[in-house]
């Protein structure tokens, strides 16, 4: 029986599984580390040893502690692996896409839990950003992206003519940008105790009365 070539790969299903274990269970663990500890007082080796894995485990996966805090966030913000903008998901495209815009409201408003998955790695990013420039790159980067985010919304209602009277795109686009914050749903459900439930009575009113005119 001949050999396999020098050099060939070989692809191992079980492998690749478990290597994809290995790498949500650092993500994981990164997480929590940093949620508890800080980005600053979390190194990479803490990370490893909570993890069960060796520290250049780590680093196979995740070349620096700020890749590994992006990955975490990535994670965290889409809930897979899946390198899909958010303005591409379909649930927010079904949501821009409904010609009702109050409907367009509920829709939105029925996924504000979704900012209960990455609320609290968006706080570690925002301390870390105060001591890391590139971090603090990466936070202004994400507050723009959320901000366009928004903004598509805005117009979607404006194009339906559900915008109240006399308020601008760009001023509703600041507001919806405020409102729906993560910081927000952080501070009131993490550190006011609020249930998401109401929550999302609270934010489904007030983009009612500030967007619409519903009052």
């Amino acid at each position: 029986m001949n050999s396999p070539a020098s050099g060939r790969s070989y692809h191992s299903p079980r492998r690749a599984a478990q290597a994809k274990a290995t790498r949500r269970e650092i993500l994981e663990t990164a997480r929590r580390l940093f949620r508890e500890r800080g980005y600053a007082a979390t190194t990479v080796p803490d990370v490893a040893r909570a993890a069960g894995v060796s520290t250049k485990t780590v680093y196979l996966a995740f070349p620096t502690k700020r890749q590994l805090l992006l990955s975490v966030w990535d994670l965290a913000l889409h809930g897979d692996d899946e390198q899909i903008p958010v303005a591409d998901r379909d649930w927010f495209r079904e949501m821009i896409e409904e010609p009702d815009p109050g409907r367009q409201m509920d829709l939105y408003t029925r996924n504000a839990d979704r900012k209960g998955r990455f609320a609290d790695v968006l706080e570690v990013i925002r301390g870390a950003a105060a001591a890391d420039a590139e971090i603090a790159e990466l936070w202004r980067k994400m507050q723009a992206e959320f901000h366009d985010n928004q903004r598509r919304i805005v117009v979607a209602l404006q194009q339906k003519g559900g915008l109240r009277p006399g308020l601008s795109v760009d001023d509703a686009n600041d507001l919806l940008w405020t409102i729906n914050h993560p910081t927000v749903y952080y501070m009131l459900v993490t550190e006011r105790g609020w249930s998401a439930e109401k929550y999302r009575d609270w934010l489904a009113t007030t983009l009612r009365q500030q967007l619409l005119g519903e009052w």
